[in-house]
């Protein structure tokens, strides 16, 4: 396991994303609106019946077993695709999760986010299909109105993947090392002291042992063995 602020960053886009997908199917896939002059005497002013992506999938709602054939059918497709879009948001939400904490899943996380948005298109297509059957089949009739909020969880996706990349970036320029500053006009760099052989750190270790002995042995002063000893090290 590695945690990194990639994986961080990975984990929490493909997190937030399975999120936006699984409560998108909360967004309204088609609805209509009857004023009052068709609905009859409401309190509200306008009665509203909306079908949501969850409606859908369990193959009820306020819309289902009321439409035609074709509306039907059209309103189970949308329900299997619904439960397909809720399988893979989860999906996403687990391995965003474990890729936090372990690289191995961070394109696994990946995918399963690339899965999501497509989905999150496919979704806002459906619901504009739908809408607009249901509105051939009422004809647009005075104080009816047929409407769909599937687009919402793709802008607020979309806003994800944006901020996603703005926080990549920044990060990748934190993290580039900074350049050696370059040498001023007229002024030459100091010369790279030469490396020391081997063979002469031998000799002046045997001189400067030589020379000890010698000043043990009372044969030079300590001036002059300091002498000695300063011109061997320079």
């Amino acid at each position: 396991m590695k945690l990194s602020l990639r994986n961080i960053l990975l984990g929490a886009f493909a997190v937030s994303t399975g999120l936006v997908t699984l409560l998108g199917l909360l967004a309204a896939v088609v609805g209509v609106s009857l004023t009052d002059s068709v609905a009859g005497d409401l309190s509200g002013g306008t009665f509203r019946i909306v079908d949501t992506g969850f409606w859908l999938m369990e193959l009820q709602g306020g819309l289902f077993g009321q439409l035609d054939a074709d509306l039907t059918a059209l309103a189970v497709a949308i329900g299997a695709f619904c439960i397909v879009q809720c399988v893979a948001a989860v999906f996403a939400l687990v391995l965003g999760a474990l890729s936090m904490v372990w690289k191995g899943l961070e394109k696994p996380a990946l995918a399963a986010s690339i899965v999501c948005l497509a989905l999150l298109g496919l979704y806002m297509a459906f619901g504009l299909a739908y809408a607009g059957a249901l509105s051939n089949t009422l004809r647009r009739s005075d104080g009816v109105e047929t409407f769909t909020r599937a687009y919402l969880p793709l802008i607020f996706a979309a806003l994800l993947l944006v901020g996603r990349q703005l926080a990549a970036q920044a990060m990748d320029l934190r993290q580039k090392t900074p350049e050696e500053p370059a040498a001023a006009p007229g002024v030459s760099a100091p010369p790279s002291p030469e490396p020391v052989s081997p063979s002469a750190e031998r000799a002046r270790a045997e001189l400067l042992v030589r020379y000890a002995r010698l000043y043990r042995d009372g044969v030079l002063s300590e001036e002059e063995f300091s002498a000695k000893k300063k011109q061997i090290l320079a």
